[in-house]
């Protein structure tokens, strides 16, 4: 195979796999899972996986939380 075939192949797979992890990471956020433990398994910094999430059109935990009723009573 062609080094620069083989690099652009593999580019793309690369590319492939960040957005399947990232949209992972939104799915789990948007399921309530606490953001500190998607933090935790994915590697990233919290905030970063904040981002990921709003990025793919995830409201914030606590906006998450008002609309389906897992309102912390504290």
């Amino acid at each position: 195979m062609d080094p620069i075939a083989r690099i652009r192949e593999t580019k793309t797979a690369r590319d492939d796999a960040a957005e399947a992890f990232h949209t992972a990471i939104a799915d789990a956020v948007r399921a309530l899972v606490p953001v500190e433990t998607v933090a935790a398994e994915s590697g990233y910094h919290r905030n970063h996986v904040g981002r990921i999430a709003r990025e793919r059109g995830v409201p914030d935990a606590r906006t998450l939380r008002r609309k389906t009723g897992h309102e912390d009573p504290s």
